[in-house]
């Protein structure tokens, strides 16, 4: 081969490496203007939301490309991740592969099917199309769990919101029908017990001038122990009998003083019991009072028992009257009955009125 053939063909070469760099860069410029002025807006939409105008403009001047010059496949690098990134998945997977194909496309047209390098664009545009496409399915699957977490996730905090909400008005009603409870078996009683003994003494002041005294006695004495309630409901919610002594002590002077307002004969047997929880205590000495107050205001009983045992598995409570007995399961106004039911199952007891012609008899078993 002569000297100048050779440099004619290195002249040649250089000549065509120059073409294509020429058109690679202004194809990677046309890229880019596209990208920035028209790709970027739907890019940043979440989910695409690209019209069919951008995929199809980004194979068209990825086409003109191609028509210039064969050699740039290299911009599958730029076009792959446009489409998917701006259009649905569903979408993007055939505007992926017409992608893939254009390089072929314009091999053939440029050179024909006789090309010696035809088998390996196709496979090239198979192994760059289909990784794209498996990669942006993978990518796309991977950001539908994202979005099925983060819907998920807000469904979860609106659910803990709700559930909070719940609890808290579930708290509030708990709240308030304990202390209508509290204020029923306390102060409500000794108002009750308060106005009868005033009664009493005013029918007294005249004919019997000592009775009607201690009447008043009494009277102040109650009207003291609500004092003292209803500054432990306000302070400790803790019945102020329990601060001072066990519930064996507690029952005791409660029924003395039942006796003392009534005139009724009380017989008490209390076991001194140690280590019952406060709120097992709180439900018997409520339970003693409210059926004391019963007793004494609707049995007009005259001799009432009380009985407070430790059965070994359960602290079993009973009263139990001789006066005008009712019926139990008979519809009945007041929150007396209701509210020592409530109290017993609550603190997992349980609660049973048996009532006849010879009085009536309350019983009130919790385990510990």
């Amino acid at each position: 081969m002569r000297t100048d053939d050779v440099a004619e063909g290195c002249d040649d070469l250089q000549q065509r490496a120059a073409r294509v760099d020429d058109t690679s860069d202004a194809g990677e410029g046309g890229g880019d203007a596209w990208y920035w002025g028209v790709g970027r807006t739907h890019v940043r939409v979440e989910g695409g939301s690209a019209p069919v105008s951008f995929p199809l403009g980004t194979v068209v001047i990825f086409a003109i490309g191609l028509a210039f010059e064969p050699t740039l496949p290299i911009g599958w690098a730029a076009v792959f991740p446009m489409l998917f990134l701006a259009c649905r998945l569903g979408a993007a997977v055939p505007w992926a592969a017409l992608a893939a194909a254009l390089p072929t496309i314009a091999l053939v047209a440029r050179a024909g099917l006789d090309s010696p390098f035809l088998p390996a664009s196709l496979l090239q545009g198979l192994a760059a199309g289909g990784s794209a496409i498996l990669f942006g399915l993978w990518i796309g699957q991977i950001a539908a769990q994202s979005s099925q977490r983060a819907q998920l996730i807000q469904r979860l905090e609106a659910s803990q919101n709700e559930a909070r909400a719940l609890s808290r008005a579930a708290g509030v009603a708990t709240e308030r029908a304990r202390l209508a409870a509290e204020i029923h078996d306390t102060l409500a009683q000794g108002f009750t017990s308060i106005v009868t003994l005033v009664q009493a003494a005013e029918s007294k002041l005249d004919s019997d001038p000592t009775a009607a005294r201690r009447h008043l006695c009494l009277a102040a004495e109650t009207a003291r122990e609500n004092l003292a309630e209803a500054r432990a409901m306000v302070h400790e919610l803790t019945p102020s009998a329990l601060a001072s002594g066990n519930l064996a002590e507690a029952i005791r002077r409660r029924a003395e003083q039942f006796g003392r307002e009534t005139s009724a004969t009380v017989t008490v047997r209390a076991d001194d019991i140690d280590g019952l929880p406060t709120a097992v205590e709180v439900v018997l000495l409520r339970a003693a009072q409210e059926a004391l107050a019963n007793a004494g205001k609707h049995a007009a009983a005259t001799e009432v028992s009380v009985e407070l045992i430790d059965t070994g598995d359960a602290v079993r409570l009973s009263v139990a009257d001789d006066g005008v007995g009712f019926d139990p399961h008979a519809p009945h106004e007041g929150f007396g009955l209701d509210g020592m039911r409530k109290r017993s199952e609550a603190v997992g007891g349980s609660f049973r009125v048996d009532s006849g012609q010879d009085g009536t008899r309350v019983t009130v078993e919790v385990p510990w």
